[in-house]
């Protein structure tokens, strides 16, 4: 493996969420489109896609206080620094 990092971009803080929650690193706030904030996760196993359908599909359990944890943080960051990493 090269070890180039495969990315997966949202603009939806609630999508994020989810993948906060299940444990995806999120490693920046991408703020280049204007008054939208692009989170961009590290997709190791290029997997995020697969968890976001699940989740739309009402098939995916997270744990609750996780999610709720990773929605708080997101806002933060929002409301906080340009470059992320965790």
């Amino acid at each position: 493996m090269s070890g180039k990092i495969n990315e997966f971009r949202t603009k939806d803080m609630y999508s994020a969420a989810v993948l906060r929650s299940l444990s995806y690193p999120l490693i920046n706030l991408d703020r280049s489109e204007g008054n939208y904030s692009i989170f961009v996760f590290n997709d190791r196993g290029l997997t995020a896609q697969e968890a976001l359908q699940k989740h739309w599909n009402g098939q995916l359990e997270v744990n609750s206080r996780n999610f709720v944890e990773s929605i708080r943080e997101l806002k933060t960051r929002l409301h906080g620094q340009n470059y992320l990493s965790r």
